[in-house]
């Protein structure tokens, strides 16, 4: 599933991935890969279903609090609790570029740019390549601020 993913072939990879839950429904690898595959096609409320399922079997799963952060923040559904789950995530792992742009998306939604330009910056020293983290440090200077 992982090699059809990363070859964008997300039809393929989401069946082979339903088989699975198929045989072993509380997979939490399938179920992220799943909640992935949905993100990515932008059908957010389904993914963050997925990454609800997985905190309810593992509360302390931080890549399933941080995919479910971000979809709270990008479709602006309950800013406190992104805020919540990104900080989590954060304090799981502080040198996460993933984690720490999550971090600073959700105060970018809540329109707190300082604290956003300095996550993104931080984010931006960890993962260098990060389109997005990128493009996030681009939105802070369409705001206004350097």
């Amino acid at each position: 599933s992982y090699t059809l993913i990363e070859t964008k072939n997300f039809e393929r990879a989401l069946s082979t991935l339903e088989e699975i839950l198929h045989l072993t429904p509380e997979d939490i690898t399938a179920l992220t890969m799943k909640g992935y595959i949905l993100e990515k096609q932008e059908f957010y409320h389904e993914s963050a279903a997925i990454y609800e399922q997985i905190l309810e079997q593992d509360p302390e799963n931080t890549n399933a609090s941080n995919s479910l952060a971000f979809i709270l923040a990008h479709t602006d559904q309950n800013l406190t609790r992104a805020l919540y789950l990104a900080q989590k995530a954060c304090k799981s792992n502080t040198q996460s570029g993933a984690f720490l742009d999550t971090l600073g998306y959700v105060y970018l939604k809540q329109g707190d740019l300082k604290k956003a330009k300095a996550l993104f910056q931080t984010a931006q020293k960890y993962s260098p390549l990060s389109e997005e983290i990128k493009n996030h440090l681009e939105s802070i200077a369409h705001n206004g601020t350097k």
